[in-house]
């Protein structure tokens, strides 16, 4: 099979067959990850432990061992066969998910907790390093848009399918095999279960696609990354972060509201569980799918009028714009109005992400794309998903409490929202000279390819 330009036939009849594949896994990655904050209640009742305690699972413990196992995760997806790497993190996260349901400590359920977010950090570095080879420059943008759309989907549809699943199991002992399980502990059998059938139709279905070559370093494709990828990552990589710290803010704001939205519906508007996961996932997904339909766009746009710099700055306005009606849904006085105002908000705060994303693709070699995609998720998982719902359950508890969630969503985003602005109008300057370095259509045909050597 040649591995040349337009010799690829394979990608070109499977790609999205693949995308398609990686995106269910992405889904199910969230469910798995997210569905303890539909439980927070029977959990917080039978090991007796408060807010801060189940944020500190879905936040900075998950933050923590998921993103710093990322960066090992994406210098093997530079290096191994990425099938065999994603299937091994399926099979070990729908584990212990599985495991959870048997958990009889709040210990216990904390270790397997681990086991899920280091198996996790697997999908995202992989998938993407794999699309990098799947779609050629001018169609990557648009092929990690519908892998994000995945993702954003599986973040609010988590909540959306745990709660069928918890209105389903109800309230008394469910039985799997001879055994009776809790509601709350067969939810967790329940949701691991399609992560089962998925990596088995990943096995079947997904062959490694061959690896591209950046046009300034004609070397084996088995090999290590080259010289002009370790130059680019040292020159670039601060810049980056810098980038990753900001739209992870962004990212900050969406985790943090998401995880105690359905908490704030119970509590203040009374809402059953499943019914608060149902109503909030609705109203996210709706959302977030008009969002990542639209970024790429915006995006696309940007880029066709010789704009690829604006990146930074469309990443700030979006953040700006969305968190005025945020803010003013935590004021409304019906859950209704609050869902509505909190769709408006989302639609502009959830691509904070995707233009990271679309930053890595537009710039970065292709054999060094795994690399930055683990350092992302390194980044985000730190800043977003540790310090976001954290956020709020501590200001909620410095409060008083379960009545005050609303506060600590307030603390949250004016908070993650100012920060993310000011370092992204801080990127924008070093952002616009790496495009002028990187995308010189006259040199060559490929936008990745012009990269500089020591």
């Amino acid at each position: 099979m040649g591995r040349g330009r337009g010799q690829r036939p394979w990608a070109a009849a499977g790609a999205p067959v693949v995308v398609l594949l990686l995106g269910l896994l992405y889904i199910v990655s969230y469910l798995d990850r997210l569905i303890l904050a539909l439980l927070v209640a029977p959990v917080r009742a039978e090991f007796g432990i408060s807010d801060t305690a189940i944020a500190l699972l879905v936040g900075p413990v998950f933050a923590l061992f998921g993103g710093v196992f990322a960066l090992p995760m994406g210098w093997l997806a530079d290096r191994v066969r990425r099938t065999r790497l994603i299937l091994a993190g399926v099979l070990c996260w729908t584990t212990a998910t599985i495991a959870t349901a048997f958990a009889p400590s709040f210990e216990t359920v904390a270790i397997l907790r681990v086991g899920v977010a280091v198996a996790e950090a697997v999908l995202f570095p992989a998938a993407i390093s794999m699309i990098a080879d799947l779609f050629p420059p001018d169609r990557r943008a648009a092929a990690t848009s519908v892998f994000v759309g995945f993702g954003v989907f599986g973040a609010f549809g988590a909540f959306m399918l745990g709660g069928v699943a918890v209105q389903l199991l109800g309230s008394e002992p469910v039985a799997i095999g001879s055994l009776f399980l809790a509601p709350w502990r067969a939810t967790f059998v329940v949701v691991a279960l399609p992560g089962l059938l998925l990596a088995a139709l990943f096995a079947a279905a997904v062959r490694e696609p061959p690896r591209t070559v950046s046009i300034r370093a004609a070397v084996p494709v088995d090999a290590a990354p080259t010289s002009p990828e370790r130059v680019f990552a040292r020159r670039n990589m601060p810049l980056f972060v810098l980038l990753f710290v900001a739209s992870a803010l962004g990212q900050a704001i969406v985790l943090g509201v998401s995880s105690w939205l359905p908490s704030l519906l119970v509590r203040d508007f009374g809402f059953e569980a499943g019914q608060a996961g149902i109503s909030f996932g609705l109203s996210g997904v709706t959302a977030a799918l008009a969002a990542l339909a639209a970024a790429p766009r915006i995006a696309g746009h940007s880029r066709s009028r010789g704009r690829m710099d604006a990146l930074p700055l469309i990443c700030a306005g979006a953040i700006a714009v969305g968190a005025v009606p945020l803010l003013a849904g935590f004021a409304a006085p019906s859950a209704p109005m609050l869902l509505l105002l909190l769709a408006a908000g989302y639609f502009f705060l959830v691509p904070s992400g995707t233009y990271a994303i679309f930053a890595i693709n537009w710039t970065v070699p292709p054999r060094a794309t795994g690399l930055f995609a683990a350092v992302y998720t390194l980044v985000n998982s730190l800043v977003a998903v540790g310090c976001g719902p954290m956020v709020v359950a501590m200001v909620s508890d410095r409060l008083g409490g379960g009545a005050n969630l609303s506060s600590g969503m307030v603390v949250l985003v004016v908070g993650a929202g100012t920060l993310s602005i000011l370092l992204l109008l801080a990127a924008l300057r070093p952002f616009s000279r790496l495009c002028e370095t990187t995308e010189r259509p006259a040199s060559g045909p490929s936008s990745r390819g012009q990269y500089e050597t020591e």
